[in-house]
């Protein structure tokens, strides 16, 4: 049953994929490798409770069919006894799928995704470009008014310092731009405001601009929507707790994605429960 399924779900999406792939003009070895090889444990991990509800089904219908349950239930066994190697059973495809959603499938969605961002589906890019706050550290925010992806350049930036709660400093830029990846950025037109003892220090930059490194990189504006479902359970812990350090609006759809890779597994115990239940009585019609 899963090679069916798996079969079906190549062909229709190789179908659908034919035109782009065709444009891209990858080798047929590379899409194998990088496209289809991981596309089965995504397609399966999706499909993996469908799988335990027909088992479940066919199998005890068959029972059913063949009049093996009602003797059971004719020795005194109750439904709840019966039920038990089918949970235990259902239990271990749970942990299975458990462990696959956190680290295996998120492993092959590097490939098959990045595959898929670059050659098929070019529109998957979220950009952050318009009244971006971002906290470097607990005592510094920077402002940007308006990113551009395309030359890495922000304008209107604003770089706040913070001691004991109060405003001490503020770095002001007309543009700024990333000059070498991953964080040393080109600051022009700046100016520096200092604020000693509730009094004001204007100062302008004698330079037509200033090089320094912030903690702020490109990929903190520009990121795949998809981007989730290629990070590892921990990876994506990490990155969760990054992104509410720094107050950006990520956190909580990483929150949901991280979840439902645990609450799928339970839906195998509970399609488990309906399949028992609606096959184990025999049909006088079949």
């Amino acid at each position: 049953m899963v090679l069916v399924f798996t079969v079906i779900a190549m062909v229709i999406d190789f179908g659908e994929q034919l035109e782009r792939l065709l444009e891209s003009k990858v080798g047929l070895l590379t899409i194998l490798q990088e496209y289809y090889i991981p596309f089965i444990p995504w397609i399966n991990g999706i499909l993996f409770p469908l799988y335990a509800l027909i088992s479940v089904i066919f199998f005890t219908s068959r029972l059913a069919a063949n009049t093996e349950i009602l003797p059971i239930f004719n020795a005194g066994v109750s439904f709840k006894r019966l039920m038990v190697p089918y949970l235990f059973s259902a239990s271990i495809l749970a942990l299975i799928l458990l462990w696959t959603n956190h680290y295996l499938i998120p492993q092959s969605n590097k490939s098959r995704l990045g595959f898929r961002n670059e050659y098929i589906s070019s529109k998957k890019q979220i950009l952050r470009s318009r009244n971006m706050h971002i906290f470097l550290d607990p005592n510094r925010k920077v402002y940007i008014n308006y990113y551009n992806k395309k030359d890495s350049t922000g304008h209107d930036f604003r770089l706040e310092q913070f001691e004991q709660k109060k405003l001490i400093s503020v770095l002001k830029a007309k543009k700024i731009k990333l000059i070498q990846s991953p964080n040393r950025w080109r600051l022009s037109n700046y100016q520096q405001l200092n604020l000693i003892e509730g009094q004001e220090q204007l100062s302008f930059g004698n330079k037509e601009y200033i090089d320094t490194t912030l903690s702020l990189e490109h990929e903190d504006f520009v990121r795949f929507s998809n981007e989730n479902d290629m990070l590892t359970s921990s990876e994506l812990q990490r990155y969760m707790a990054k992104e509410k350090e720094r107050g950006l609006g990520n956190a909580r759809a990483m929150a949901v994605a991280y979840h439902r890779r645990n609450a799928e597994p339970v839906s195998i115990l509970i399609l488990t429960i309906i399949g028992m239940a609606l096959s184990a009585r025999k049909k006088g019609e079949g």
